[in-house]
């Protein structure tokens, strides 16, 4: 059924001026993506005008655990499923920094619920950092959006402020998505 909903709306347009707000208010790239088994798929995104950026991954499928998206998602997944997902312990790894165990990704999604944002230091590409936050909606799908910025400019004392400016826009796409 959320599928069928889903392939009404069009969620890349929907999501483009938010997320376009949201990169040139914060200087940074933002995507929206959903999670399509143990993979998150950027569906949309938006550069800012600097120079230095992180370049769109729109299109891209990478493994949901490795990612801000795609953990800011799986947070919201049973264990049960996240057992369906991920049926062995051992996750493999996409760059040095990335989580390789089914049981430190299980901690992390604690910590993710606490918060209410994800982050992601180099997991799945080295000198990217990102946060992400999921977005709310009625038709179920299982959707995120994150601000990926060079490391270097997203140290840990900026990672709250670019929470709070996802969960804002997380709230106008959850209204626009009705």
């Amino acid at each position: 059924m959320a599928f069928s909903i889903f392939r009404r709306m069009d969620l890349p347009r929907l999501a483009q001026p938010i997320l376009e707000d949201l990169s040139s208010s914060m200087g940074e790239t933002s995507h929206l993506g959903i999670l399509e088994g143990a993979n998150v798929r950027f569906i949309a995104a938006s550069e800012p005008a600097a120079a230095v950026r992180v370049a769109s991954r729109l299109g891209r499928e990478i493994p949901a655990y490795a990612t801000s998206t795609g953990k800011a998602m799986l947070a919201s997944l049973p264990t049960e499923q996240l057992g369906r997902l991920f049926p062995t312990d051992s996750l493999p790894a996409v760059t040095s920094h990335t989580v390789q165990s089914l049981a430190d990704l299980e901690k992390e999604l604690e910590t993710v619920r606490r918060q209410g944002y994800s982050t992601n230091r180099e997991e799945s590409e080295d000198g990217v950092a990102s946060v992400a936050v999921s977005v709310a909606n009625s038709a179920g799908i299982n959707l995120a959006i994150n601000l990926a910025a060079p490391v270097h400019r997203l140290p840990v004392s900026k990672v709250a402020t670019f929470g709070r400016a996802l969960k804002d826009a997380s709230m106008r796409l959850s209204e626009a998505l009705g």
